[in-house]
Parts: C-alpha cells; sequence; structure tokens
C-alpha cells in the first residue's frame, strides 16, 4: 500500500454529547474499517439512544450512523426503517419524519459513501506532478473500496429499492467523484502528456478498467498475495495506454512513472 491514510472516514464524528444527548456507544460512523478481529455484533453492544431534545440535523445524522452499523452488520438488504429505528433507539416515525422512507435511509448513505470516496481519491498537499496525481488516486481508490466493502457495494451494485429516484444532493456527490478522476485527465492533457482527446471519455475509461480490478479482488476472483501486485501494473498499463508515445519513462512496472517529455 501507499503511504497514505487506508481509510477515509464516510460517516461524522460519534460518540460525542449533541444538545444533551450523549451516545456513549454509538457504532462507528465509518462504516467497515472497523480494527482488525473485531467482530461488530449486537452482543455486548450499545446502541446509541436519541431522544426528543435531540435537534433535528443532529438527529438525522444519528439515523444515518444507525444506518451505516446495519448496513456493515447485516448488508444493505438489511437497512430497513424499523432495523435503523431499532439501532438508534427511536420509534420508526422518527425515521419516516425525517427521510421520508427506506429509499431516504439508502441515499443518505450512498451521498456518505461517494463524499468518502471524493475525499479519498483527491489529492494530497505536496502531490504537484499530474502523473503521481492520478496514480496515487488510482491507488486511493481500491483502498477506499477495501477499507469500506458494505459501502463500496452499496454505491456501486447492492442498490435496494427498484423505485428509487435519486435526488439533486446524490447527484453531486457522484458527479463529485467523478469529476475528480476527469480533472485529473484535463490536466494531463493540457501538460502534453496525454494523447489530445475527449477527457470525459477517458476518465471514463480510466474508472471502468479500476473499478474492474478492484471488483474481481473483492469478488474474491483474484489470487489475494498477488491484488496489489496486478493492481499497480494496471495502473502503469493505463498512463502507458493514454500518455503521448515517449512522454513517459517506467524504471519499474509496480511504481509511477517519469516525464522524460511533453507533446510539443
Amino acid at each position: 500500500m501507499e503511504d497514505v491514510p487506508a481509510s477515509v472516514s464516510v460517516g461524522g464524528p460519534v460518540g460525542e454529547a449533541t444538545d444533551g444527548v450523549v451516545a456513549p456507544g454509538a457504532p462507528a460512523a465509518v462504516g467497515d474499517d472497523l480494527p482488525s478481529g473485531e467482530n461488530p455484533t449486537r452482543k455486548g453492544r450499545k446502541r446509541a439512544r436519541v431522544t426528543s431534545r435531540t435537534p433535528s440535523a443532529d438527529l438525522k445524522g444519528a439515523l444515518t450512523d444507525a444506518a451505516e452499523a446495519v448496513l456493515m452488520r447485516d448488508g444493505a438488504q438489511a437497512v430497513t426503517v424499523r432495523a435503523v429505528a431499532s439501532e438508534a433507539g427511536v420509534a420508526p416515525m422518527g425515521v419516516y419524519n425525517r427521510f421520508g422512507s427506506k429509499d431516504g435511509l439508502i441515499e443518505a448513505l450512498l451521498v456518505r459513501g461517494f463524499q468518502g470516496l471524493t475525499a479519498a481519491i483527491s489529492a494530497r498537499e505536496g502531490e504537484t506532478d499530474p502523473v503521481l496525481r492520478l496514480w496515487m488516486s488510482g491507488s486511493r481508490y481500491r483502498e477506499f473500496a477495501l477499507s469500506h466493502p458494505s459501502h463500496y457495494a452499496l454505491m456501486f451494485g447492492d442498490r435496494v429499492g427498484q423505485d428509487w429516484q435519486p435526488s439533486a444532493e446524490f447527484g453531486e456527490c457522484a458527479e463529485a467523484a467523478f469529476q475528480i478522476l476527469a480533472d485529473h485527465v484535463v490536466t494531463l492533457i493540457a501538460a502534453g502528456i496525454f494523447t489530445e482527446g475527449d477527457p470525459v471519455m477517458l476518465a471514463r475509461q480510466v474508472w471502468s478498467a479500476v473499478h474492474g480490478a478492484v471488483a474481481l479482488e473483492m469478488g474474491g476472483l483474484l489470487d489475494p498475495e498477488a491484488a496489489d501486485t496486478s493492481y499497480r501494473q494496471l495502473l502503469g498499463m493505463i498512463l502507458r495506454g493514454l500518455a503521448e508515445p515517449g512522454t513517459l519513462a517506467f524504471d519499474h512496472p509496480q511504481e509511477p512513472p517519469k516525464v522524460v517529455r511533453n507533446r510539443p
């Protein structure tokens, strides 16, 4: 793995006092990045209890935290109004009042998931080389997926509710994640490193490649011991395939290439 954070929070702070309500044993809002060997079962857990004194915005956040706890423990199919209400210690009507339905709960999880993915693949301070930025963005994409498998499965496949109509907020969050990748591609084209082309189409091709590799790995279809090496080589293949001939030098197939010249 690269020397970057292994996971990115997709939830808010937990276990804090909110308007007189204390959640001492609230489930982790981060979702799946639990300590090694920890089993998030019901045994020995204290649920966060919320009351009518909790402000509406805080209660909605607490209910989303509870939905994340159900998601990571029992899977997307288990995220129901009744299950989330029980997890949070409120009446089901409290969930309906803030989310409208189960679809509203699912969308709240999707919004958090894409916000977390966007944060994960965004460039870090000091990553000024555009080639390195794209390489690290691809690396952190995989790290996010492996650290948040339940969220990732929900975001890219485990959808619940055939009648769900995505809101503008969800569309903006999903688009923001893709825009990070598209911006990387635009920068590389402008720098004369990538071949001229439609940056949106090229970004979709890059996303398709990395998503496919991650999906195979998470589905148990790749050798776990070779998955990291294989993914690094895939990133190199993507860069080599999109770069102008002679612009990049690959000293090692598993490391980011160096720019040796730009397109005139």
